[in-house]
């Protein structure tokens, strides 16, 4: 999980709103390749791994 270390600033509103948009930029540009396939869900678990350490730090915060 390349952007986790961005997670512990999640009670700041400025970080976490950029933060916010970093993942909306990568979930946009998603898609499937035909040349590695697999890429593709791996960036997806990534990106829904790095959703969950978030939801779990703005609870905890």
């Amino acid at each position: 999980m390349r952007h986790v270390r961005h997670v512990r600033h999640a009670s700041c509103p400025v970080a976490l709103a950029r933060l916010v948009a970093e993942i909306a930029d990568r979930v946009a540009r998603l898609s499937p390749s035909h040349r590695d396939p697999e890429a593709f869900h791996m960036d997806k678990h990534t990106l829904a791994s790095e959703l969950r350490a978030l939801a779990r730090a703005m609870e905890a915060a």
